[in-house]
């Protein structure tokens, strides 16, 4: 019988975006969860000089990232993600 780690693991899912920021530029970043999943939690990975203002859902199946690019002469690229259950 599957103990509840991996009963827990068959519910969760990713969404997930590709952002880009020109330098000094901010703003949302939006992701929404895949199919009909509903969002529990949401964030960004980079490895560029941005900084997060604000990380929140914004509906039942989104979630919304404000981020900053702190370069003011280099653009950035990451990823926002949605952690979802199905």
């Amino acid at each position: 019988m599957p103990g509840p780690a991996s009963m827990a693991k068959q519910l969760v899912e990713i969404g997930s975006a590709s952002f880009s920021l020109a330098a000094g530029a901010e703003g949302d970043r939006n992701v929404s969860c895949p199919g009909n999943d509903f969002v529990i939690s949401g964030g960004w990975t980079t490895t560029d000089s941005v900084l997060a203002a604000d990380t929140r859902p914004t509906g039942p199946s989104s979630w919304a990232v404000y981020l900053i690019n702190a370069s003011n002469t280099d653009p950035a690229s990451g990823l926002v993600y949605a952690i979802c259950i199905k």
